[in-house]
């Protein structure tokens, strides 16, 4: 039994209701990673179901300037992109080990957006710029982690055909970056830069968006998914899949699947996807959370679990309320959506707080909690929040302030 037990099929054939910490699917990990994993996310799933869950380590890191938007980069780096006084603009790489030090700083005008990965013992950042001189570009960095490198180093850049033509998000997988382009001619008209690392080679593909909005993207390993609004009273919230080699190729963009996730939705709804890039277990289907007002006044929040292939239905996976006369600031959905962190305003006080919303005792709904105990001094209020970043898996959550300090939290 013992033998069976470390087997590493044994291991692979499990089924996990939590996130593990693995960089892919358990089906390519040795059966002790496997295990490794699998206690620590029990461990951290038990901490943070708890009312009072504790704060395992809090690491703070000065003089950021003003950071827009953060993303952990594997188990001991994360990069930044941050604003100065003088509005210039740069992209940073922190290594959080036993103490904080910036590995690499560059200057990159007018960024947008970024996305980074770390691969074969380097951090890839692809950076969006938004001129409005000249032409938006997508520019791909790339920093070695091995050796005394200090300076990232440009990999690509593809400037975009047309001044009307903007840069909105930025997506990395594997050695495809991903970037979705906007513009403006008399109404919005949607497209998709992608671009291989290894070759340069480049596609830019007009995406089927009529008579839609709030169109965004995400790209996995095999599937680039787009979800979108149409523009109607009773709104739709669609959400297509397409198969990311057929794109590669030059293959018309036509979805292999479309879902309709929930609805039809009142005109204020709003929709949110995870940030997080998919690099931890299983990308058969992913998480999006709409919320929207009831008839009595209050907001609900339902998560879904969206299916990137044809057969299976879109999926209600779970729901709760938000506190009456309250609104999200910044909502941070996991990888998988099993967790979901966000930072709330109370109108009637004007109070900030931050919350988590966890499974009932009782079943259903599931019920809102504080983030962290209210007896816990942090250095820092909920109101001098200006960015997140939640990574699910790892149980850390790192927020940037208006103090130009940022500070990792880990469950």
């Amino acid at each position: 039994m013992h033998a069976l037990g470390g087997a590493d099929h044994v291991w692979r054939a499990l089924h996990f209701d939590v996130p593990l910490d693995l960089p892919s699917s358990t089906s390519s990990h040795p059966a002790h990673l496997i295990k490794q994993s699998a206690v620590r996310a029990l461990r951290l799933d038990q901490n943070w179901r708890k009312k009072e869950p504790a704060i395992k380590r809090l690491t703070h890191i000065p003089h950021t300037d003003i950071v827009d938007q953060l993303q952990f980069v594997g188990h001991e780096y994360i990069v930044g992109l941050s604003t100065a006084g003088n509005l210039a603009t740069y992209v940073s790489l922190w290594h959080t080990g036993t103490s904080v030090t910036r590995v690499a700083r560059v200057q990159v005008p007018n960024v947008g957006k970024f996305a980074a990965s770390q691969q074969d013992g380097c951090v890839v950042v692809a950076v969006t710029m938004a001129d409005t001189v000249s032409k938006s570009s997508l520019r791909i960095f790339t920093l070695s982690l091995t050796g005394d490198v200090t300076e990232f180093r440009e990999l690509l850049r593809r400037p975009l055909a047309d001044a009307d033509q903007v840069f909105f998000e930025v997506h990395l997988s594997g050695r495809i970056a991903a970037a979705s382009v906007a513009a403006f001619r008399g109404s919005i008209q949607y497209s998709l830069l992608l671009v291989n690392l290894d070759t340069h080679a480049s596609h830019l593909i007009d995406m089927p968006c009529e008579n839609m909005r709030s169109v965004r993207f995400k790209l996995y390993d095999d599937v680039i998914v787009m979800t979108a609004v149409t523009n109607s009273l009773r709104a739709k919230l669609l959400v297509s899949c397409f198969e990311l080699q057929a794109l590669l190729s030059g293959a018309p963009p036509e979805p292999m699947v479309v879902h309709e996730v929930g609805g039809p939705w009142p005109a204020t709804f709003d929709y949110y996807l995870t940030t997080e890039p998919t690099i931890h277990g299983s990308t058969r289907s992913f998480p999006l959370a709409v919320q929207h007002s009831t008839s009595a006044g209050t907001s609900t929040v339902i998560v879904y679990r969206v299916p990137l292939s044809v057969g299976p239905p879109v999926k209600q996976d779970y729901t709760f309320n938000m506190i009456r006369d309250s609104s999200i600031e910044i909502l941070c959905l996991g990888e998988t959506g099993k967790r979901v962190v966000w930072l709330e305003r109370g109108w009637d006080e004007i109070e900030f707080r931050f919350r988590k919303a966890v499974p009932s005792r009782f079943g259903g709904a599931r019920d809102v909690e504080p983030l962290w105990p209210a007896r816990v001094g942090l250095p820092f209020e909920p109101h001098m929040c200006h960015a997140m970043y939640f990574e699910e898996a790892m149980g850390r959550i790192c927020f940037s302030l208006n103090t130009e300090d940022v500070y990792i939290m880990e469950f």
